[in-house]
C-alpha cells in the first residue's frame, strides 16, 4: 500500500497498491472492512485525496499528472 485516504464522512478508504497484476486503487467500507469496488491503474500513484464533498478522488503520481475519479463508478 502506498496511499490511503479517508473519506469526508469517515465510511470509506481509498487506497493505492504498486501491484502489476492486481487493481490499484480501492475503495474499502472502513467499517466492515469489505471491497467497495477496485479498478487496475495504468501507471504507478503515490497520493489519493477525497474531494470535500466526497464524490470525487483526487490521485497523483511521478508523472506530475493528476485524475479526477468518479467515486460512484471509478472512471476518470
Amino acid at each position: 500500500v502506498v496511499s490511503v485516504a479517508f473519506s469526508p464522512d469517515w465510511r470509506v478508504v481509498a487506497a493505492i497498491t504498486w501491484d502489476a497484476k492486481k487493481p490499484n486503487l480501492y475503495l474499502i467500507d472502513a467499517d466492515a472492512g469489505t471491497l467497495i469496488r477496485s479498478v487496475k491503474l495504468d501507471s504507478e500513484l503515490t497520493t489519493v485525496a477525497w474531494s470535500t464533498d466526497g464524490k470525487t478522488l483526487l490521485t497523483g503520481g511521478y508523472t506530475g499528472k493528476l485524475c479526477a475519479w468518479d467515486v460512484a463508478t471509478l472512471t476518470k
